[in-house]
Order: structure tokens, then C-alpha cells, then sequence
């Protein structure tokens, strides 16, 4: 019996580890890619804004992110594009191709 109530509690140890680590990875964060011309930094920060940096040009945007698409809006205009994300992968797609990051802090 005391054997069956051990096995029971590191079983029930084990559910509880995973579920700790079962969260949705997050798009906070640097970001750093090639575009094939320009190496691309993206800054996201958990309010809803970054910056994105291509080249020696540098802007402000605001973003919201959901499932898998990705809302940018940059100077007034507002672009959706569809996203993978995982821990340290980020594959923006839009209509210019597909750009891929990868986590830089």
C-alpha cells in the first residue's frame, strides 16, 4: 500500500511539472532574422508596441497577436501576416515571402 501511495504521488508530481510548462511560447522579446539584403532586429515588449530595425532604419509599431496571425500596424498602415512561433523560432509570412527570426535574448 505505501508503495502504491509513492507511485501515485510521483505521478501526480509529474502531471504537475508538465502542466507548468505547457504555456504557449511568447512573442515577447528581441528577435533578430536576415531579410536577404539586411539583417532585421524586431523588439516586441508585452504592452502591444516594439521596434523594428532593418538596415540603419529604425521605426515604432504597434502589434497584437493571435493564434497564428500577427497585426502590425507601422506609419498608419496596419498589416496582418501569419506566424509560427516557438521558444527561440519566429516565421513571420506575408505577402512578401517569409522572414525567419530567431530569438536574440
Amino acid at each position: 500500500m505505501k508503495k502504491l501511495i509513492c507511485v501515485f504521488a510521483l505521478f501526480a508530481m509529474l502531471l504537475t511539472f508538465a502542466a507548468c510548462g505547457a504555456g504557449k511560447p511568447s512573442i515577447v522579446g528581441t528577435w533578430q532574422g536576415n531579410d536577404g539584403e539586411h539583417t532585421v532586429v524586431y523588439v516586441f515588449r508585452d504592452d502591444g508596441t516594439g521596434t523594428a530595425a532593418v538596415g540603419d532604419a529604425k521605426a515604432e509599431f504597434t502589434y497584437a497577436i493571435e493564434d497564428e496571425s500577427l497585426t502590425v500596424t507601422l506609419g498608419g498602415e496596419t498589416d496582418t501576416a501569419s506566424v509560427k512561433l516557438t521558444e527561440d523560432r519566429l516565421s513571420i509570412t506575408d505577402e512578401y515571402g517569409t522572414t525567419v527570426l530567431t530569438r536574440a535574448d
